[in-house]
């Protein structure tokens, strides 16, 4: 999939035989600004939405991608050397499609594909063989293509084994995910299901949990009916699934129950953040509305929460 992206993003285009210096630096530098102006653009898209650890793999990818050419090779056009003032890419450009890209695994991947597309377009410059230093030239360029997709090969090895670990924490859909009323009531009821059964192992013992049990139900009875005649959108089917597997037992068996309402409560938290953040950039009014009543429903908890906390002497206060 990531490669007819990038087919479609960045055709090769035909290249007249290079024959200077000048000219192999042109052609390089042209596309490793385009390939920044793409991460740029990119990382934009993930600050709108707060995913900062994101943009922060974007912009490090802006740094390798930027064109390091000497001063003295800059060419007439006026392409930027290494430090220049970043000019960003016009809204129209090409770009993938963002929520496919929303995960490191897939970034990473990402810029695996380019640096190799990268290297099959410097292996099929046409330059002269009997030109032993633009050889060279072309050949350090491809090598260096190389050395970073070998190190982006490393970050996505990573990126896969701390998301299998992630896995064993409840991961919420992509708000970019959520473009209906009946969106957002399937992946609000999966969350609202996911807190409830946080209750399940839960004994009695750090006070009475049995008002915020009832405000889960009543979230429950909320958007039952919204999402009742409405299919699943597949974009949202395996995040759905996957929070449909997640249950208390992330925890563990052996946590007292004063701990277990601390950790509940930094769910809860999490999951207020979650709505906020979706009032904040729903476009559909339904949306922002149901997102608004739910917020101010799991506040209500969370203070409900807080002050089982507060009789019990845990520490560890979550603000809201």
């Amino acid at each position: 999939m990531l490669v007819g992206q990038l087919l479609e993003m960045d055709k090769p285009r035909t290249m007249s035989r290079i024959s200077s210096n000048e000219e192999l630096s042109s052609f390089v530098m042209e596309h490793r600004q385009a390939l920044a102006d793409r991460y740029e653009r990119l990382a934009y898209e993930m600050a709108k939405f707060g995913e900062t650890k994101l943009e922060a793999i974007y912009r490090s990818l802006v740094d390798d991608a930027v064109p390091q050419v000497a001063e003295e090779t800059k060419t007439a056009s006026g392409a930027p050397s290494k430090g220049a003032a970043y000019v960003p890419v016009p809204a129209k450009a090409n770009l993938p499609d963002v929520a496919s890209l929303s995960t490191p695994y897939s970034i990473w991947a990402f810029a695996v594909s380019n640096e190799v597309q990268l290297f099959e377009q410097l292996v099929a410059v046409n330059i002269s063989i009997e030109s032993c230093r633009l050889q060279s030239a072309l050949a350090a360029e491809a090598l260096a293509c190389l050395d970073r997709a070998a190190n982006y090969r490393v970050q996505r090895r990573l990126a896969f084994h701390a998301g299998r670990l992630s896995d064993e924490i409840a991961q919420f859909p992509d708000i970019r995910r959520i473009d209906t009323i009946e969106d957002f009531a399937h992946v609000a009821l999966a969350i609202e299901r996911y807190f409830k059964r946080l209750f399940e192992n839960y004994d009695g013992s750090a006070g009475d949990i049995s008002h915020i049990v009832e405000a889960s139900r009543s979230a429950i009875k909320y958007l039952e009916p919204i999402a009742k005649n409405a299919d699943i959108s597949k974009r949202l089917e395996k995040p759905l699934t996957r929070l449909a597997r997640a249950t208390s037992s992330q925890f563990g068996g052996a946590a007292t129950d004063t701990r277990r309402m601390m950790q509940i409560t930094l769910e809860a938290d999490r999951i207020f953040d979650y709505y906020d953040r979706i009032f904040e950039t729903a476009q559909d009014s339904q949306i922002t509305l149901a997102a608004q009543h739910l917020s101010a429903s799991i506040l209500d908890r969370l203070r409900m929460l807080r002050g089982l906390q507060d009789v019990t002497g845990a520490s560890g206060e979550v603000r809201v």
